[in-house]
């Protein structure tokens, strides 16, 4: 979107985002700035991050929301958007199904070859997309069928690291009470 000179309308309701970029903070804020209002109404913000002329865009086309206009004085960017009907979305995993559980367990321990495990991911993600159609959901996501779990995501990536899963750990905890208890 190209800069405006100015506004084309006034704000029903305005803010400082200062310089969070959308992850850390801002979005949070938008939402509470713009929920109170109306469909149709007008929210502007301001914000000295530039990441936000990419990532605000993209919250708009997700939200339902329309982007207005665009300013800019030096590092200070505004952000005029309408408030659009309400959307509604899926945030996070939406729940798999017990045999894509068993799928993801099996790939780690290198018992599910790629190929099978990415059939089986898109059989999930296919039931998932399926149920928020029936839903009735705006935005559409695969709800991170493939994902194992929050700490993998990082732990995957960094040298020396050696992911283990929690039921793998229960056996030495359950054995480890009982010995406790057989103490006391």
């Amino acid at each position: 979107m190209a800069y405006a000179e100015r506004h084309p309308y006034e704000a029903d309701a305005s803010f400082d985002g200062g310089d969070l970029d959308c992850g850390n903070g801002l979005l949070l804020l938008i939402r509470q700035h713009i929920d109170p209002l109306e469909p149709g109404q007008l929210l502007e913000f301001r914000s000295t991050e530039i990441s936000v002329e990419e990532d605000f865009p993209a919250w708009c086309r997700m939200t339902g929301n329309e982007l207005v206009s665009t300013t800019r004085d030096d590092r200070q960017r505004s952000f005029l958007v309408c408030k659009g009907p309400l959307s509604v979305m899926g945030i996070g995993s939406s729940p798999r199904p017990r045999w894509m559980l068993t799928a993801i367990h099996d790939r780690i321990e290198g018992r599910l070859s790629e190929d099978d495990f990415t059939a089986t991911a898109e059989d999930a993600t296919r039931l998932a997309v399926a149920a928020q159609l029936r839903a009735g959901v705006d935005v559409v996501t695969d709800g991170e069928q493939r994902r194992d779990n929050y700490a993998s995501f990082v732990g995957a990536r960094l040298d020396n690291c050696q992911l283990i899963p929690l039921t793998d750990l229960l056996p030495n905890h359950i054995m480890g009470r009982s010995h406790f208890h057989s103490m006391g």
